[in-house]
């Protein structure tokens, strides 16, 4: 069995099946992005000195403003107890590459983007440096509210008379 997975995934074979490499991205988890990245949340950027890299520092939930200070003290905290670990929630670390083509390998501390290697937050922001452009489908629901159940409308009729 193993033998033939092996084959199946070489790369040199005609119907060679290959792993994924980039993160799946749905129309709910666009929208979701789109409307972070148009949210009036601040965020603070530190580039990092060691890797090409570049760390966005979010507040999350409804926290809308973020300082440096609270950030400094979220960079050297340690967690002695649970309310501590409570506390070092309320902030997400989202490092982005410096070369906008890359901005699908970015990555987040938030819960979402450990289950499925994406998030709004690493999409959302990309969204706002122009890294990307989400598409017009992701724009159809107003900001603040949810996608509603089953297919959506391709368009609604412009003129209805009797």
């Amino acid at each position: 069995m193993v033998r033939k997975w092996s084959r199946d995934r070489d790369e040199r074979q005609p119907k060679a099946i290959l792993f994924i490499n980039e993160p799946t991205i749905t129309l709910s988890k666009w929208t979701k992005s789109y409307q972070f990245a148009k949210s009036p949340k601040t965020i603070i950027e530190y580039a990092s000195k060691a890797t090409d890299e570049i760390n966005y520092y979010v507040p999350a939930g409804a926290i809308e403003k973020l300082t440096k200070t609270q950030v400094n003290k979220y960079k050297k905290q340690k967690w002695n107890n649970f309310d501590d670990y409570k506390e070092s929630l309320k902030i997400w670390k989202v490092t982005l590459p410096n070369n906008p083509s890359l901005w699908k390998k970015g990555s987040c501390n938030c819960s979402s983007f450990f289950k499925e290697f994406a998030c709004k937050h690493v999409i959302g922001l990309a969204i706002r440096l122009k890294y990307c452009t989400p598409p017009p489908a992701a724009k159809d629901v107003k900001i603040g509210e949810k996608r509603k159940r089953g297919r959506p409308k391709k368009a609604t009729k412009a003129l209805l008379t009797k």
